[in-house]
């Protein structure tokens, strides 16, 4: 979400401030309280339309949020490769249609539990001709991009 306030127009302070209070409540849900503070004082000033103060303040709130989220990805990635360290997983050639079909109907009812249900099944093992669609199901459920899961495996049905 960072990508959409990059470049500041006083015009579009509305469009702005919408995506700041995002960019702020994400911060609070993994209590990045400092930084949603931050974004906090970039959404009041949207509101106030003190252009002035945004212009003075977003690339560095933006510089220290990039930061910040270098910091997880590193962190997840090596907990990631701490973890395909450890397991070695089964190896598949495809996934099952009966997982994909579980999968499309949990997206259709937007039923996370079912989702992950799903993914985690479908996950348990190393697919061959299959490894970029259960990387690419992972990445979008990840991203909760349901319709465009419903699509994709609708299609290769």
């Amino acid at each position: 979400m960072l990508g959409y306030i990059e470049s500041l127009d006083a015009e579009k302070l509305d469009d702005y401030r919408i995506k700041v209070h995002g960019i702020k409540g994400a911060c609070y849900d993994v209590y990045a309280d400092l930084l949603a503070d931050r974004a906090k004082e970039l959404e009041y000033a949207s509101i106030a339309g003190d252009f002035e103060f945004i212009n003075n303040n977003n690339s560095g709130f933006i510089e220290t949020a990039r930061e910040f989220l270098d910091k997880i990805d590193s962190l997840l990635s090596d907990i990631s490769s701490e973890k395909a360290d450890a397991e070695v997983k089964p190896k598949k050639e495809k996934i099952d249609n009966e997982l994909l079909s579980n999968l499309i109907e949990a997206c259709k009812e937007y039923d996370m539990s079912g989702v992950d249900a799903a993914m985690e099944e479908i996950e348990v093992y190393e697919y061959g001709s299959d490894k970029e669609l259960s990387v690419w199901l992972r990445e979008n459920v990840d991203l909760i991009n349901f319709a465009d899961i419903i699509d994709k495996l609708d299609e290769s049905n």
